[in-house]
């Protein structure tokens, strides 16, 4: 068998990704626990600073508006977050 030999440039994507504020989301062999720790890890988090993390949160959109926050962006805005609530 012949390996396979794969280039990418990820100088370019990492880049992209820093001056373009994205996010690369992914997940390999995740199971349910590993969501639940995740969740726990957020909410201790909010738990132990919670004005550091809300003075990064500059928006909510509600989730049936989720296209404003992937592509309509103020200048001055850290984060923005869609609520599911």
């Amino acid at each position: 068998m012949k390996a396979i030999l794969l280039t990418i440039a990820a100088g370019s994507i990492l880049q992209q990704l820093v001056l373009e504020n994205q996010v690369l989301l992914g997940s390999v062999n995740a199971s349910i626990h590993h969501y639940s720790q995740a969740v726990e890890y957020l909410q201790s988090a909010n738990a132990t600073w919670p004005d550091e993390i809300q003075k990064v949160i500059t928006e909510k959109i509600p989730y049936t508006k989720f296209r404003e926050a992937l592509f309509i962006h103020d200048p001055e805005e850290i984060k923005v977050i869609i609520d599911w609530s």
